[in-house]
């Protein structure tokens, strides 16, 4: 998803570093329902976290963007509805995909999954597939607009709706 530093302006592409794992630079394409898709090659990789599983990938200054939405630090309270945004597709066809659910813990804190950090993952309901990895987590605030409050990265497969966000605070 994209994060603007509105102190800077610069655009960013906020995923999982195991979506980047060992990659220099991303391609990174935009496809609209009404106009082309937009392109862009090259785009450095300016951040990775190892220990988060958090990767920034810098947009280039005249890529011309909507900003990207607010990110909310503080956790949203267990039981409080979330939506999921990802991209994993239909087969080999690219497809959006967005799922709904509750948080079910906002703080739990396994080395598997946030290693030492004391920013915890937030397990929650909503649909995650192959390919919502890097994709936001996100609740409406009380004027009805979506902020992000984690970044979506794992799922456990044995378990039915225990899927994973890193916290967005880790992002600052």
């Amino acid at each position: 998803f994209i994060y603007t530093n509105f102190q800077t302006g610069k655009s960013y592409i906020v995923t999982n570093r195991h979506v980047v794992a060992q990659a220099d630079y991303a391609t990174i394409e935009f496809q609209y329902s009404e106009k082309p898709a937009v392109k862009f090659d090259n785009c450095p990789i300016v951040a990775v976290d190892e220990q988060v599983d958090l990767a920034l990938i810098e947009l280039p200054s005249d890529a011309n963007l909507s900003k990207g939405l607010k990110i909310r630090e503080s956790l949203p309270e267990e039981g409080s509805e979330v939506i999921t945004a990802g991209f994993p597709g239909v087969g080999d066809t690219p497809s959006w995909q967005f799922g709904q659910g509750v948080v079910a813990n906002n703080s739990v804190f396994d080395k598997i999954l946030v290693g030492n950090s004391t920013i915890g993952a937030i397990q929650h309901t909503a649909q995650v597939d192959a390919g919502s990895s890097g994709g936001p987590l996100l609740v409406k605030n009380k004027n009805g607009e979506y902020e992000i409050v984690g970044v979506n990265a794992w799922k456990i497969k044995d378990r039915e709706s225990a899927n994973f966000a890193i916290a967005s605070k880790a992002l600052n």
